[in-house]
């Protein structure tokens, strides 16, 4: 037995294809998908009628928003995009920029040791503000440290 389910989002349709098959006297329903948003046809196949559902709205949101390449990321993936997302959001840091950072510390002191440079540096940080200096100033203070 055969079954179309239609789904609209955001102006695009996707037609869901139930399927249903008896194997050893048990029946089995199974949900496909067809997905052309790459170019080439991919068939998504679901075994529940709400995950089919969930993954032809997902194919909606990418083709509506014109980025069918959002349908390639993993779960894992896009969960760990929303958890970064919630860490940021009240910061005033972009995710961007925190992964900039990130990065740029990453080379300084290797990734696992991010946290334990900042506690040290915290702990032994000079008392007063870092002012700008002239380089020729700032090599004579060098050199006079490291006669004492």
């Amino acid at each position: 037995m055969n079954k179309k389910i239609e789904i609209r989002h955001r102006g695009v349709t996707v037609n869901i294809a139930r399927f249903a098959a008896v194997k050893q006297g048990v029946k089995y329903n199974e949900y496909v998908i067809p997905d052309y948003s790459s170019g080439k046809r991919v068939r998504h196949v679901r075994a529940t009628e709400e995950s089919a559902r969930a993954k032809a709205k997902e194919i909606c949101e990418a083709l509506a928003a014109g980025q069918p390449d959002l349908l390639e990321w993993s779960q894992s993936l896009r969960d760990d995009i929303r958890q970064a997302l919630k860490l940021t959001d009240g910061t005033g840091v972009s995710i961007g920029e925190v992964a900039h950072t990130y990065m740029a510390a990453s080379k300084l002191v290797g990734p696992d040791e991010i946290l334990l440079a900042c506690h040290h540096w915290r702990e032994l940080r000079p008392n007063k503000k870092l002012t700008p200096k002239v380089t020729q100033e700032g090599v004579e203070e060098y050199l006079a440290s490291r006669e004492g």
